[in-house]
């Protein structure tokens, strides 16, 4: 009877972990992205082509739904967390009191600053709350590899069969003079969330499943001209052939530890040396703006709100930028040397934890090198705003810091590391017979 139960329970315990995960993600991508698609639908997509950011001008019929949307993810996330109630009390909570006591400090140091309360940060430590019950393992980012495969297909029969999927670009376009934006309201939103993504192919079940995931995925990244995902991607794709070739763990987790600080040390230097105003599509320009404006409160920033539309950058500056275009220029203009502090013990934790199963999968790996690699020109973390693509970045990142490694077992001497993912003790393996 053991024998066949055990696997059994092991089985719908992962159903239960990946349906939780899976139903956090589209809430997610209803709050975030379904009042944008609704406006598109009613008006098409000629906002984008007099606003430089791409959002789309929201209709009266969106704008109503963005409240309701909101309760619905909230609602969605408590309902996670009081299904899981009695498995809190069984599981360590120090990774949730580092991550969500950081976010909760950074709240704290913003209303020193600001005297009010930004609630987007609120709304992530739920998040972070209800992912941490959850109890993820790697084996449940398959369900992550099965989300970009329907993303990246989805946007390319919307290329093919809908105008308003294009946006219109001049600049950008590789094959025109429009990019693919898909459902989204830029192009940028669709290329971070494929970038992002791009790593969890690798966790679908067959060769060819991770074969096929690749090319759409890539294909509709190339289609969105998004230079910032590109380099992700890249980063992503390199990562995958070095930490996929045969070798020691100690190896591969050396290939992972240089890696990270290699992408990282551009991420901080580049927008710190860059005098060019136009580098990166006028990125340099807000780097320049926003390291002048913190240079003035370098050690606590100038608030949540600093890159806020009409905000105090924008009052020194009169140069508008929704946000700086680089994940520690970001939290270090904000929160100053608190922010950068939480984001180093988001990095960390989630570099531990790719470490410690690397010796079963790769793709946390690869999906952190890859995150960073997106914070070289883009903020795929904002704690101020739940924006277009947080549906995805955040619950991905959380995964990783979440993702519990008590399982993994000490690997023999001679294993070394599947492009797939198999969980020791699950009923569920993908990884290739040991040589």
């Amino acid at each position: 009877m053991t024998l066949f139960s055990e696997p059994r329970v092991a089985e719908e315990t992962g159903r239960r972990r990946v349906v939780q995960l899976l139903a956090i993600i589209i809430a997610g991508f209803l709050y975030t992205s379904l009042p944008s698609l609704v406006s598109l639908v009613q008006t098409g997509r000629q906002y984008d082509l007099a606003n430089t950011t791409g959002t789309v001008e929201l209709t009266e019929l969106a704008s109503r739904m963005k409240t309701p949307l909101q309760l619905l993810f909230l609602l969605v996330c408590a309902g996670v967390i009081l299904l899981n109630g009695t498995r809190m009390l069984r599981r360590s909570a120090g990774r949730l009191f580092l991550v969500g006591g950081g976010l909760v400090f950074l709240l704290v140091v913003d209303y020193v600053l600001t005297g009010s309360v930004t609630t987007s940060v609120l709304l992530v430590v739920v998040v972070a709350v209800a992912l941490w019950t959850i109890g993820l393992r790697a084996v449940d980012f398959r369900v992550l590899g099965m989300v970009a495969f329907t993303l990246a297909v989805t946007c390319l029969v919307l290329a093919a069969f809908w105008s308003d999927a294009w946006q219109k670009e001049d600049e950008k376009g590789f094959f025109g003079e429009e990019v693919l934006a898909g459902p989204f309201s830029q192009m940028n939103v669709l290329g971070i969330a494929l970038a992002v993504l791009l790593p969890f192919s690798l966790s679908l079940r067959t060769r060819s499943m991770r074969a096929v995931c690749l090319v759409v995925v890539l294909a509709s990244l190339v289609l969105t001209a998004s230079r910032t995902s590109l380099i992700a991607a890249a980063v992503a794709v390199v990562a995958m052939v070095m930490l996929g070739v045969r070798g020691s763990l100690t190896t591969h987790r050396a290939v992972l530890f240089v890696g990270t600080l290699a992408v990282s040390i551009v991420m901080i230097v580049l927008p710190l040396v860059t005098d060019d105003r136009t580098l990166f599509t006028n990125r340099g320009g807000i780097w320049i703006n926003a390291r002048e404006f913190t240079a003035e409160a370098w050690s606590i920033g100038h608030g949540l709100s600093t890159f806020r539309f009409g905000g105090p950058l924008f009052q020194v500056t009169h140069e508008q930028a929704a946000h700086a275009h680089n994940l520690f220029l970001q939290y270090w203009a904000m929160l100053g040397v608190f922010g950068l502090a939480v984001l180093a013990i988001f990095v960390l934790v989630a570099v531990r934890n790719s470490s410690a199963v690397l010796s079963t999968t790769i793709v946390p790996a690869t999906a952190l090198l890859a995150f960073l690699a997106m914070g070289i020109t883009e903020v795929p973390l904002r704690p101020e705003i739940y924006d277009g693509p947080a549906w995805i970045t955040w619950p991905i990142f959380l995964a990783l810091v979440f993702m519990r490694t008590d399982h993994v077992t000490k690997p023999q001497p001679e294993q070394e590391p599947d492009s797939g993912v198999s969980v020791q003790g699950s009923a569920t393996s993908l990884s290739r017979p040991t040589r």
